[in-house]
């Protein structure tokens, strides 16, 4: 699928929802087109009004994995009008990072040390969050066959690197995989706590969806693993996790 038209395509306005799109609908290399309707990602779903809910419920929901960490979960809880039916999963990743304009060390914050943080969050992947990333492969392919929705509170890093995973193990390309990645940047409104405690020029890289970023993961994974479905297995503790994947999802 060309990803200029699939911009346009996967995008879905719902009042309070942001960085929300469907990532199915891509072609593998294989041929085969991973089906529309049936995979989403957005941001987090704390500020969606009650007067929402049907155009929630119109996607088909079944399950929502919710990636986000206690803390976060407890500070911006959905409201349960909205979510209706849909069986809400959690598959916690703690974000890991700052919170403050002082770093543990008594040196301030610069927008150098808050880029080479989130390198260091995605390189966690693979290293001591690696199981908690295998959590979040499971709950999706256990919730595969129907429609479900992944989301952090952005939608941008922990569901970024989970989506473009899912992509790649199902076999999409993978330029099409970091078009869909970078397509954050269009979608998400920027609501981010660190707007309050951060100048912008010192939080600037902590709201773009950058190919270093997603790059430092999947590099981490390949020195580590060897390779993607490597990853995978191990980190879900299922053996061909890929093939599993793709007979779920593809059929």
């Amino acid at each position: 699928m060309d990803v200029t038209a699939a911009q346009g395509r996967n995008r879905i306005e719902i009042t309070g929802l942001s960085n929300l799109r469907d990532f199915g609908g891509y072609a593998t290399g294989d041929g085969a087109v991973i089906p529309a309707g049936r995979l989403f990602r957005s941001a987090h779903l704390g500020r969606v009004p009650s007067a929402a809910a049907p155009a929630l419920a119109a996607l088909g929901l079944r399950t929502i994995i919710d990636l986000r960490g206690r803390e976060e979960r407890l500070k911006n809880a959905p409201d349960p009008a909205v979510l209706g039916g849909i069986a809400v999963v959690p598959a916690p990743v703690e974000p890991g990072s700052f919170t403050s304009m002082i770093a543990p060390d008594g040196s301030a914050i610069t927008a150098e040390m808050n880029r080479e943080r989130i390198l260091w969050v995605y390189r966690r992947f693979a290293g001591d969050a690696a199981a908690q990333m295998g959590a979040a492969l499971v709950r999706v392919y256990e919730a595969a066959e129907a429609p479900l929705l992944i989301h952090c509170t952005a939608g941008k890093d922990r569901t970024g690197f989970v989506a473009a995973t899912l992509l790649r193990l199902l076999g999409v390309p993978e330029d099409t995989v970091l078009a869909d990645y970078h397509l954050t940047n269009d979608h998400w409104d920027r609501d981010y706590s660190g707007n309050a405690i951060f100048p912008p020029e010192v939080v600037a890289p902590l709201l773009l969806a950058h190919a270093d970023y997603l790059g430092a993961a999947f590099a981490e994974i390949d020195r580590v693993d060897g390779s993607l479905a490597a990853y995978a297995d191990r980190v879900t503790g299922l053996p061909d996790f890929a093939a599993r994947l793709r007979d779920r999802i593809l059929g």
